[in-house]
């Protein structure tokens, strides 16, 4: 299993000096955590009604939310190891061409250490903001999937869908990675999106889902790739599961251990969000470290 850390919130115990926050990274780096994933929103609207938990107002969701690929690039440029990624990219509100080639730059600059969840998002407003169709935004997804994918797989290349439709396209340099990086998708398992994830993608990463809800999920999509004659056993699985708290308060300790009934299910990246357990960066490398010790039991 992989442990990899999501930076949300963790920027405001910098005020959000991003050049003294980047050093954080440096040392995940070095300590050997496997990988980074930034959130994603462009635009937000101020009707959080549709969202699937609750925030305490817009100016409590809306707070400081980074161009993610910009900020992995700035990682990039001062890590050696770590992967980089998203968790969750809305894909579809960037157009294909452009996003295939940010991505592509980003794995030629970083050796081959990119790997990206995408989804839909949730709010119309975003879709709308972007004059984008928020009713078809689960096919412009896995369309801006296989567009990307194909742009990283040979040029000239053609592709033809019903959003996105181009012939005889370059877009150098290809991805260090061949094929591209791993494209992850994060939709809950819906018959349709099952057989989308498990057509198009490298594996699935849902939010909120309880532990059976997610294995149950992943061997769905898993007998479909096997039905599709895809190689399950490169299935990626990654969770993130919300901290285990003891009343009001994070139990850090309980979480940790929790990593071990995840495993056994097959999840392969485990995710913490090092905010939700740390008032400050003082306890940072100890937090690595608990979490490093138990990854390496695991294995």
């Amino acid at each position: 299993m992989e442990i990899t850390l999501m930076p949300l919130g963790s920027d405001l115990w910098f005020g959000h000096d991003l050049k003294a926050w980047l050093e954080l990274w440096k040392i995940a780096d070095a300590k050997g955590v496997d990988g980074l994933s930034m959130t994603d929103h462009v635009v937000v609207g101020q009707d959080l009604s549709a969202h699937p938990h609750e925030y305490g107002g817009i100016d409590d969701f809306a707070a400081w939310r980074y161009e993610p690929i910009v900020l992995l690039t700035a990682i990039g440029a001062v890590t050696e190891h770590i992967k980089l990624g998203t968790n969750v990219l809305l894909a579809g509100l960037r157009p294909a061409t452009l996003l295939a080639k940010q991505i592509a730059t980003l794995d030629v600059l970083t050796g081959g250490r990119t790997e990206f969840v995408v989804g839909t998002g949730w709010q119309r407003y975003e879709y709308n903001a972007q004059d984008a169709p928020f009713e078809s935004r689960y096919g412009l997804l896995f369309e801006t999937v296989q567009a990307c994918k194909a742009l990283w797989s040979s040029a000239p290349v053609d592709f033809h869908g019903k959003h996105i439709d181009f012939t005889g396209a370059y877009s150098l340099p290809l991805p260090v990675q061949s094929g591209g990086p791993p494209i992850l998708v994060g939709l809950k398992a819906t018959d349709r999106n099952v057989d989308r994830i498990a057509r198009y993608a490298d594996g699935w990463s849902p939010l909120g889902l309880s532990l059976e809800e997610t294995a149950e999920g992943a061997e769905k999509i898993r007998a479909k790739m096997t039905e599709l004659g895809r190689d399950a056993s490169e299935f990626r699985l990654k969770v993130k599961p919300l901290a285990i708290r003891d009343g009001d308060t994070v139990d850090t300790e309980a979480s940790i251990a929790s990593m071990s009934e995840w495993a056994a299910i097959g999840v392969t990246q485990y995710e913490f969000v090092p905010a939700e357990h740390l008032d400050s960066p003082d306890g940072f490398e100890q937090f690595l470290e608990s979490i490093l010790a138990e990854r390496d039991r695991l294995d």
